[in-house]
């Protein structure tokens, strides 16, 4: 938040706002603890600070570095749903789902001979290197 000169307030300034305008200045000052003069003199300085980062140019570069995200992000979402949409239609094909249960009824099959074999003797003898 810019900082704002402590400087005695001096000239009065009469404003018209539409009562939702007003009840939003006065929800925010509530908000800020200030009145709704300060949150009135704060807005101008910040819209002073903005006006002079658009000045600069720096405020474009930003906007397009922001843009750049955005479309980056919204592409990165296109090939997730992509993605899903395939894994999807992979999950639907025959031989793709004739393919899992066989390979899950040799996981089964193979749980079971775990349990029939006799563990493994272990041998006391060196083998020579």
């Amino acid at each position: 938040m810019p900082t704002v000169a402590r400087e005695t307030a001096s000239e009065r300034v009469v404003l018209l706002l539409r009562p939702k305008q007003k009840r939003s200045l006065e929800r925010l000052a509530r908000k800020e603890k200030v009145s709704a003069a300060e949150l009135m003199r704060r807005s101008l300085a910040l819209y002073a600070e903005l006006d002079a980062l658009a000045r600069s140019g720096k405020l474009a570069q930003a906007e397009a570095a922001l843009d750049r995200t955005l479309l980056s992000i919204q592409s990165a979402r296109d090939s997730i749903q992509a993605t899903l949409k395939d894994i999807d239609d992979r999950h639907r094909d025959p031989v793709y789902i004739a393919t899992q249960k066989r390979l899950d009824e040799i996981v089964r099959y193979a749980a079971t001979q775990e349990h029939k074999q006799e563990p493994k003797k272990i041998s006391n003898r060196r083998v020579a290197a």
